[in-house]
């Protein structure tokens, strides 16, 4: 793979081969600091979480584009996922934890716990750059910034 033809699959497997990896920026834990330091879960402070960081991405998005090459100076990642599946969705019912109840009937934990039934989904969103690419992280940095003063 270091020899590849492809430019972008020979840089990357170099990377991975040298250890050479890129740098993380957690935007959604830095932009929820800002807006919810103390993780109080607000319904109108997760909007203004998503709303910042939608324009973040949406900024990273034009800055690649006008920046990079063949090859994106920042890369982003964005996912969510449930911390527990309760079946509906799921590939099937090993998926989903069963209690007995004191009448011996199986049923989802979800049905038993209220503290289960309320987990949030997890969510994340991160920026990736060269470690010695400098302006990128500035560029990073001066956008998650900007987008915060934005934003409240």
């Amino acid at each position: 793979m270091a020899e590849a033809k492809d430019n972008l699959i020979r840089s990357f497997a170099l990377r991975l081969r040298d250890r050479k990896l890129f740098k993380c920026v957690d935007i959604r834990a830095r932009i929820s600091h800002e807006f919810d330091p103390e993780s109080t879960g607000d319904i109108e402070k997760k909007a203004k979480i998503e709303t910042c960081c939608a324009k973040v991405n949406e900024k990273l998005t034009e800055w690649n584009q006008r920046e990079s090459g063949e090859i994106h100076r920042i890369l982003v990642d964005e996912a969510e996922r449930s911390p527990y599946k309760d079946g509906a969705g799921s590939i099937g019912p090993t998926e989903r934890i069963n209690v007995r109840t004191d009448g011996g009937k199986l049923v989802d934990l979800k049905q038993r716990s209220r503290v289960v039934a309320n987990l949030d989904e997890f969510k994340l969103f991160r920026a990736y750059h060269d470690p010695g690419d400098l302006d990128a992280l500035s560029t990073i940095n001066a956008i998650i910034q900007g987008e915060v003063q934005a934003c409240h």
